[in-house]
């Protein structure tokens, strides 16, 4: 992931000024990241099957050797890669086809029409990706422990979230694995943002102007390869990525069993 990104180009936005999307320059992408992306995408399911099996373990006190969880990891793994192939690439259709429409709706001119498409189009987005949210919000523990294929995996993800609905609101799976995720992404932003501090103080030591930072800034943007800082800067982000990711499974690990625990007793 690393490599993949320090060599993949920059992707320059359309110029919407021109009133066209043709003008948007050509973008090629050197072959590494070809073998990245491809590497990134076969290695995930391991590394995310992995969190859930040591969750697993922890919660039940059991001790399994590293060798132990990694053959379990990669018993699972072509499940685990089919249902999140699906999951991803709901997403990135969901994303992809309403954000081109928006730039269409803009394409033409900006107008009160275009902006109040442009609006819809992008309220409805969000609802895309909200529903996705819910329906896959245990995707990754019903396909690591599940035995059925990708589809019913989602399918029992999906039953999961929305179980015990006559429940307090606060009781309900899918309220309290919102919260949760919600929790977990303000707490790792928050690091971040804290971590990410020290090296763009240190960035902008020496400018005077904001005139000087856009020139830095663009600069920067403009780069082949990353300097020291940025790889530094990135270092330590995959670091508390890292880091917090295990708080994160934990948690989902839980609230399955709660949810499993209540769709059986209804």
């Amino acid at each position: 992931m690393f490599v993949l990104q320090w060599y993949f180009p920059k992707v320059p936005l359309p110029d919407l000024s021109s009133g066209s999307l043709e003008a948007m320059p050509t973008v090629t992408v050197p072959p590494i990241c070809f073998v990245m992306f491809v590497l990134t995408v076969l290695l995930w399911p391991i590394s995310t099957a992995g969190f859930q099996y040591v969750a697993d373990d922890v919660l039940r006190g059991r001790r399994r050797s590293f060798k132990d969880q990694l053959s379990a990891a990669l018993w699972c793994w072509g499940r685990m890669l089919s249902a999140g192939l699906l999951v991803y690439g709901s997403y990135l259709f969901w994303t992809v086809i309403p954000f081109t429409a928006m730039i269409a709706a803009l394409a033409s001119g900006i107008s009160v029409v275009s902006l109040l498409l442009y609006l819809l189009i992008g309220a409805f987005m969000v609802y895309m990706i909200g529903r996705l949210f819910v329906n896959f919000l245990f995707w990754e523990q019903t396909a690591a422990f599940g035995e059925a294929g990708a589809l019913l995996a989602l399918r029992e993800s999906k039953e999961l979230a929305r179980c015990a609905p006559e429940a307090p609101r606060p009781d309900r799976p899918l309220y309290r694995g919102v919260i949760v995720a919600t929790f977990w992404l303000v707490l790792l932003l928050a690091i971040l943002i804290g971590v990410q501090l020290p090296f763009t103080l240190a960035r902008l030591s020496g400018v005077e102007n904001p005139d000087q930072a856009m020139a830095l800034m663009q600069s920067l943007a403009q780069a082949k390869t990353p300097d020291a800082l940025m790889v530094a800067s990135d270092i330590v982000s995959a670091l508390v990525n890292l880091l917090l990711r295990p708080l994160l499974a934990a948690s989902f690990i839980v609230i399955y069993y709660d949810a499993k625990a209540r769709k059986r007793a209804s």
